[in-house]
C-alpha cells in the first residue's frame, strides 16, 4: 500500500509545487493584430519570436518542444465569405484521421469554444475565441506522461482561463 501512495503523493507534490511556481511567475501576450491576449507560467514556457506576419507565436518547454500555439485568423474561408464561430467548431470538433484527432471533450458557448483529446500520441486542448472580425487559437500539445504537469497543476485551466 505505502508503494502505491508514494508515486501519488510524490504528484500531488510536484502538481502543487508547479501551480505556486506558475502563480507567481505568469507573463502575458497580447497580440496587436489582433487584440488577444492570455498569460503563461515562464517556469515552464518559453515565449519564441512573433511571426513575421504578425499572428501569433509559439511557446516551447525547456526541452525546446513546443507545447502551446497562439495565432489569429480571419474568419473567412478561402472564397472571402465569412466562417460563424459556430461553423468553425462544428469542424474543429470533428475529428481528423490525418492527424490521428479523437476529440473526446468539447463546449460551445456564445464567444468561444474548447476541443480536446488525442491527436499524433499526444493531449491536446484548443480553445477558440471569438474576436472582432477574426477568430484567435490557442493550442496547446504534450506528452500524456506531462499530464500531472499541465492539467491536475492548474497550468491548463490558468492559460486557457486567461485567453481572451
Amino acid at each position: 500500500m505505502k508503494k502505491l501512495l508514494l508515486p501519488l503523493f510524490a504528484g500531488l507534490l510536484i502538481s502543487g509545487t508547479l501551480a505556486a511556481q506558475t502563480e507567481e511567475k505568469l507573463d502575458r501576450y497580447c497580440n496587436a493584430r489582433f487584440g488577444y491576449c492570455l498569460d503563461y507560467p515562464t517556469v515552464l514556457m518559453y515565449r519564441g519570436e512573433e511571426s513575421a506576419n504578425g499572428d501569433g507565436l509559439v511557446f516551447t518547454n525547456t526541452s525546446g518542444a513546443e507545447v502551446l500555439r497562439v495565432f489569429g485568423r480571419r474568419n473567412q474561408d478561402a472564397n472571402g465569405n465569412k466562417i460563424t464561430l459556430n461553423a468553425q467548431f462544428r469542424k474543429d470538433a470533428t475529428g481528423d484521421p490525418k492527424k490521428k484527432r479523437k476529440v473526446t471533450y468539447q463546449k460551445l458557448g456564445t464567444d468561444f469554444y474548447a476541443v480536446s483529446g488525442y491527436e499524433n500520441g499526444t493531449i491536446f486542448y484548443m480553445k477558440v475565441v471569438q474576436l472582432e472580425d477574426a477568430f484567435g487559437y490557442a493550442i496547446m500539445h504534450y506528452k500524456p506522461e506531462e499530464k500531472a504537469i499541465y492539467e491536475e497543476s492548474g497550468i491548463l485551466e490558468q492559460v486557457f482561463a486567461s485567453f481572451r
